[in-house]
């Protein structure tokens, strides 16, 4: 699990010590089994100083994880001191969108600290606090607010991956408040993307893909440019500008506030699923014993994904795929191709989902034509049998063995008087 302990700020406005809120504090919830790398509880804010208009500062994040797949805040806890701190708003942001308002939080407690003239007080709303799980970046603020108008906010970021992006390219969107009309764009230390200064103009009236607001935009191809290089931009009106953008990736979508700053973001998918072998449910042959039949494989979808027409492919070692189903001992790859159908695009390339074995046949008496030597009567010349595989089995060479009693097996026919065993490999 990733530790995001680096992933906290505080700020905090001057104010005088007696109506200073001492922290924000995000309680620990039941834990469950961490899934998919979010989180089902956080704890920030232990107090870390002795004297007056000292301040609680964030510290033991535990790792992120889920309830149930839904990112969540078990619930927010805040401490002020000041017996003039009559009620407590808390609000809940993700970017510039509310996501939980309380304007007023239920008073826990109520002490005095060490003797102190100035009351302490906790609050709290407690609740399950359900979060984005949309793909991307997400920055959630939580923000205090006292009835003399105290401020403190803690923010925190996470991020959820995506199965699949449009790598392509990334998307650009700013509020469409914003006095700026252009973009500049720019890789490594002078590599141009949207040519030179001072860029290229904003499509106007977009509608933002992250919040549904209505943006200015623009799209960036990736083209040639390699994947691993990240995009820094300028926001721009040919004379105001914002600072350096840096660090944008290739495959993400970008909002931001009239400002260029508050960046949101999330993880900018194809128009389809691009299907994987995780789609997929392979079943090798039942029967994989040489038998001169073809073996095929099973392949279909997993219930709840797509619907297109499956091809099966197969190949052996480094050869070439056929639709072929293989008859020959060896051990096969299964791979396959299907067609665009509802939310899933058509492959282009090969999906491998499995392999399997065919075995060879063990020879048994059966498979063979036995014929005993023809002149059996003791003459001194050596009598040798004839072994021939039977039609439609084996054709590989036989060797014969002779043996009498509990003599070793020889490849020397006998000459002898006595009755002898033949076998063969």
């Amino acid at each position: 699990m990733k530790n995001f302990t680096n992933n906290f700020k505080q700020f905090t406005s001057r104010l005088s010590a007696r109506w200073l809120i001492m922290a924000l504090m995000l309680l620990v919830g039941t834990s469950s089994a961490w899934a998919d790398g979010f989180f089902d509880g956080l704890k920030v804010g232990y107090y870390s100083g002795t004297g007056v208009g000292d301040i609680w500062t964030g510290y033991n994040t535990s790792d992120i994880g889920t309830l149930s797949g839904q990112p969540y805040l078990k619930g927010v806890s805040v401490k002020t001191w000041g017996d003039n701190v009559t009620s407590v708003s808390i609000e809940i942001k993700n970017g510039n969108t509310t996501l939980l308002s309380a304007t007023n939080a239920t008073k826990k407690s109520e002490w005095n600290n060490d003797n102190q003239v100035n009351w302490n007080k906790e609050w709290e709303l407690l609740t399950n606090i359900a979060l984005p799980k949309t793909s991307g970046a997400h920055a959630i603020s939580v923000i205090a607010k006292t009835n003399n108008g105290t401020t403190v906010t803690y923010t925190l970021t996470y991020s959820i991956p995506c199965d699949n992006v449009d790598d392509s390219q990334i998307r650009i969107e700013i509020a469409s408040a914003t006095s700026y009309t252009k973009v500049y764009a720019w890789y490594d230390s002078n590599s141009e993307l949207l040519g030179e200064w001072s860029g290229t103009a904003m499509t106007t009236n977009g509608t933002s893909d992250i919040n549904g607001q209505t943006v200015k935009y623009i799209i960036i191809r990736r083209n040639s440019v390699s994947l691993d290089k990240s995009v820094n931009i300028i926001f721009n009106n040919g004379g105001s500008k914002t600072g350096d953008i840096t660090g944008l990736k290739w495959g993400n979508i970008y909002y931001f506030d009239k400002n260029g700053g508050n960046m949101e973001s999330k993880c900018l998918e194809p128009a389809c699923t691009t299907p994987k072998d995780s789609h997929f449910t392979y079943t090798a042959p039942s029967d994989l014993t040489y038998n001169g039949s073809a073996k095929e494989a099973s392949v279909t979808w997993k219930s709840g994904t797509g619907s297109g027409t499956i091809t099966k492919y197969y190949k052996s070692g480094t050869g070439s795929y056929t639709t072929t189903a293989p008859t020959n001992v060896g051990t096969y790859t299964v791979a396959v191709k299907t067609t665009a159908a509802g939310d899933y695009c058509a492959t282009e390339d090969y999906v491998e989902v499995g392999s399997f074995t065919i075995n060879c046949l063990k020879p048994a008496d059966s498979n063979f034509t036995y014929t005993a030597p023809s002149n059996l009567v003791y003459n001194g010349s050596a009598k040798e049998a004839t072994v021939t595989w039977k039609s439609g089995t084996g054709s590989g060479t036989i060797t014969k063995y002779y043996k009498s009693g509990s003599n070793s097996y020889t490849t020397t026919a006998p000459t002898a008087i006595g009755t002898y065993i033949v076998a063969v490999k």
